[in-house]
C-alpha cells in the first residue's frame, strides 16, 4: 500500500497515433502526471512526454522528446 500507478486516465489511439495521460500518487501526497503523444510507422516512431511532478510546495516540469526504432520480435519468455 501507499503508492500506486493508476490505469491511464486518458488513452486515445487513432491510426498510427497514440495520446495518453498517466497519474502516479505516492504516500505523503507526491503526485506525478505524464502526458504523452506518439506516432509510429511500424518500424520507427517519435513522440513527446510532458511530466509534471508535485512534491509538496514544489512543482517540477520536464518535456522529453523520444525517438524509437523496432529491433525485432521480442524473445520468447522461458518458464
Amino acid at each position: 500500500g501507499g503508492r500506486g500507478v493508476s490505469p491511464p486516465t486518458d488513452e486515445q489511439q487513432q491510426g498510427n497515433r497514440l495520446h495518453f495521460t498517466l497519474v502516479c500518487t505516492l504516500e505523503g501526497g507526491a503526485k506525478t502526471e505524464v502526458t504523452g503523444d506518439f506516432a509510429t510507422d511500424g518500424t520507427r516512431g517519435n513522440g513527446q512526454l510532458h511530466t509534471k511532478m508535485r512534491l509538496g510546495e514544489i512543482t517540477l516540469t520536464m518535456n522529453t522528446q523520444v525517438a524509437t526504432r523496432r529491433l525485432g520480435a521480442c524473445p520468447a519468455t522461458q518458464s
